[in-house]
């Protein structure tokens, strides 16, 4: 990827106690690896598939011997790919540790376009008729609450010329705070409930509910933009997705899934689709798989999220007009009113 994936979408400190005895405080790593061991047995959405003593066996070092980064560092990638959790991540002074894993080969014409061009908060209009916003990737050291009403502020531009339809594009969006997002395209996901977070048996739902500008869980707001214009709940949207398109980029797409006058271009996306819990460990952090991500009509999302149309190649962010997933939407919009 163009930069380490951002994985804090629904970020709780929980602090616990346990039966066992925690190693020797002067060994550091093998403490902290005890007490990743320990929450990942606790939490994550996959523990009733795991053998834990089997696991703790291989992982749970029984000796008062320092270890070394490297030995360390194996260990909790050994404990994320037994879990099967590819979202997991555990970021050690500076250091990401995630599950072994083959990535996802992303195209060298992809990282150009994105490399030379930056893609930021973007809007267009085409034709005097449709409307393209560009939703980029954030991370925890932005202004999330600003960065929202921008967005709005930025799709009440486009709402306000009276357009037939709007591209969204998130094909430059890694992942980052998810709930932001929601609020500042509230419009056009609509009112209501319009997805969830759920347990592995989806017995258990977290529900994303939006009212006025407001993303609320649990009756607990937890996102919210000042409103600045409305719009039909027919407006033809057409959401533009990468290999790049990860983590919240891929719960925003997930947010439109099923919803009325809506198509999806482009290609596979990247297949973080898991909701994260995270932890303070040692002063790392230590994020984890605890939902799965359900759209609006009641399906599950453990992976990639698909295009309805595929395309490839044709990526030109410097030139919309020669993008071939922006005229593949604006094709699409015109034969919809044509029908």
């Amino acid at each position: 990827m163009l930069k380490s994936i951002t994985t804090a979408f629904l970020i709780l400190f929980f602090t616990s106690s346990f039966a066992q005895v925690i190693p020797r405080r002067e060994d550091t790593l093998s403490a902290t690896l005890f007490k990743v061991f320990q929450k990942a047995r606790q939490y994550s959405l996959y523990r009733q598939q795991v053998d834990w003593s089997e696991l703790e066996n291989k992982l749970v070092i029984k000796t008062s011997d320092p270890i070394s980064f490297e030995f360390f560092k194996s260990h909790v990638q050994l404990l994320f790919s037994t879990i099967g959790d590819k979202h997991a991540a555990l970021f050690i002074n500076g250091i990401k540790i995630s599950a072994i894993d083959t990535p996802t080969a992303i195209r060298k014409s992809l990282i150009d376009q994105l490399k030379y061009n930056n893609p930021q908060l973007k809007t267009q209009t085409f034709e005097g008729k449709y409307g393209y916003i560009l939703i980029p990737s954030n991370s925890t050291r932005d202004n999330l609450k600003l960065l929202a009403q921008s967005i709005q502020d930025s799709l009440c531009l486009l709402i306000d010329k009276q357009l037939s339809g709007i591209i969204i594009d998130l094909r430059a969006n890694e992942g980052g705070g998810i709930y932001p997002l929601f609020a500042g395209l509230h419009q056009l996901i609509g009112e209501g409930p319009f997805g969830a977070f759920s347990n592995y048996e989806a017995t258990s739902k977290t529900q994303w509910i939006l009212k006025k500008g407001k993303i609320t869980q649990q009756k607990r707001i937890i996102a919210s933009v000042t409103p600045k214009c409305s719009c039909s709940k027919e407006m033809k949207v057409a959401v533009l997705l990468s290999q790049v398109t990860t983590s919240a980029g891929e719960m925003l797409a997930i947010a439109f899934k099923g919803r009325k006058n809506t198509i999806f271009i482009g290609e596979k996306t990247y297949g973080l689709t898991t909701g994260n819990v995270s932890f303070r460990i040692d002063g790392h952090l230590l994020a984890l798989s605890a939902s799965f991500t359900e759209d609006r009509t009641g399906k599950l999302y453990n992976g990639s999220v698909m295009p309805d149309i595929e395309i490839t190649e044709g990526d030109n962010f410097s030139d919309l007009y020669k993008d071939k997933k922006v005229l593949e939407a604006i094709n699409w919009f015109d034969s919809k009113s044509s029908r």
